[in-house]
């Protein structure tokens, strides 16, 4: 009876701690998206027609769609209009059951830019390179390693992908993903997020714009 008690007891307690964590990390998460300008709302979207998920639409990995966000913020750093969201599904084998987080952060760029996905150079890739389907060769070697370029004009993708944009993406964690296009560049995480490295994270996209020449982010005049 006793032995029973004392289970319950500690049950209670490590519930209580767990729950006071969780709590303690999203009050610092909010902080920092009030610091940083951006309006956050959890469980935001009862359909995809919110545009906080449009840049987020056609990204395949965002299984379950938009009923699957678990937060999204809005707003702007350094004037570039800015969205971040969590996005969260469940993968089950039966008798395992697991759950898949991905974060997302997107900024607004010009229309005009093509479409340039980055994904981490694997092995396949390389197999890939000796039977011939390369993908687009940068000025970086580092930065041709740790990224398979895929886009739909490697002539602006050149121009966008600056020396000195290749030397921040050559740094940036091995889990993040890049999409760039339809007006946004968006920036995929597979884990969430801790406090302390949030605003690093909603500052990449604009980071990446800021290394962009100046008249590469000016929209083309409409016809």
């Amino acid at each position: 009876m006793w032995l029973v008690l004392l289970v319950a007891v500690v049950l209670v307690i490590i519930f209580a701690l767990a729950s006071g964590a969780r709590r303690k990390t999203q009050q610092s998460l909010e902080l920092v998206f009030q610091q940083a300008g951006l309006v956050r709302q959890d469980n935001p979207f009862s359909s995809g027609s919110d545009f906080r998920w449009h840049p987020f639409s056609q990204l395949p990995v965002l299984k379950g769609g938009a009923k699957r966000v678990t937060w999204a913020a809005a707003g702007s750093i350094d004037g570039c209009d800015l969205v971040a969201i969590e996005h969260q599904y469940v993968v089950s084998t039966g008798q395992v059951t697991t759950f898949i987080t991905h974060t997302a952060v997107a900024c607004r760029c010009p229309a005009f830019w093509p479409s340039i996905d980055l994904k981490p150079e694997t092995v396949f890739h390389r197999l890939a390179d000796r039977l011939g389907h390369g993908d687009v060769e940068l000025e970086s070697d580092r930065f041709n390693r740790r990224w398979r370029v895929k886009t739909s004009d490697p002539d602006l993708a050149l121009g966008i992908l600056t020396p000195e944009a290749q030397a921040m993406l050559e740094n940036v964690p091995r889990a993040e993903t890049w999409s760039i296009g339809q007006g946004w560049v968006r920036v995929v995480r597979r884990s969430g997020i801790k406090p302390e490295d949030l605003y690093a994270y909603l500052r990449r996209p604009v980071d990446l714009l800021e290394l962009v020449p100046p008249e590469m982010r000016v929209d083309a005049p409409r016809a």
